[in-house]
This record gives C-alpha cells, sequence and structure tokens, in this order.
C-alpha cells in the first residue's frame, strides 16, 4: 500500500515483498520522484547516493592527471594531448635524440 498525494513530501509504504506490492511501490516512486526507487531508500536510510555520471568524471579527471602527457601549442597556447601512435613514436625519438634518461641513469 502506497499513500501519497501529488505534490506531497512524503510517502508511506507498508511492503509485503512476496505480496507484488514493491514491484507497484517503485512504480509509485517513479511517478512521484525523477531519482530511482533504489536512491529513495537509500536517502531514507541515510547513506550518500553518487551518480554513475559524478564517477565517471571524477575518474576521468585522476586518470588524466595522472596518465596524460600534454604539452602547450607553440602558437596559440592551447594544450595539445599526444594520444596517437604517430605522436607518441615522435616523443620516444625526440626522447633517444636528446639523451633524455631516468635520473637515476645519470648517476651511472
Amino acid at each position: 500500500m502506497v499513500l501519497a498525494e501529488a505534490g506531497a513530501d512524503v510517502a508511506i509504504c507498508d511492503l509485503v515483498a512476496d505480496s507484488g506490492e514493491l514491484a507497484a511501490v517503485a512504480e509509485e516512486i517513479k511517478k512521484m520522484s525523477d531519482k530511482s526507487p533504489a536512491d529513495v531508500l537509500k536517502e531514507a536510510v541515510g547513506l550518500e547516493i553518487h551518480s554513475t555520471s559524478d564517477a565517471y568524471t571524477k575518474g576521468y579527471l585522476t586518470a588524466e592527471i595522472n596518465c596524460c602527457v600534454s604539452y602547450h601549442c607553440s602558437v596559440c597556447g592551447k594544450v595539445i594531448t599526444i594520444d596517437t601512435k604517430k605522436e607518441k613514436e615522435a616523443v620516444a625519438q625526440y626522447m633517444k635524440d636528446y639523451g633524455w634518461c631516468h635520473g637515476d641513469c645519470l648517476k651511472k
């Protein structure tokens, strides 16, 4: 049984899992909110909710900071990201040509 009115802030639910009422409650929640029934229940018990979009963005930005190789264009100053095979090969060749190496290797 779900007791709620359109625009109400509170919905009262009495769930009996094997009676099929759970599916009806889920449908009522979908009608009343833009949140999923799981998110509504998580909020009700005080759990923090993170969207997958936020998690993806955070992971992408972390990877970009830790793994991305980029430099600024000498003409316009905009960032150029090294991401194609040809660019990576050019960087590797540049580093060989100019003697770039590990800091520890310089001590040898």
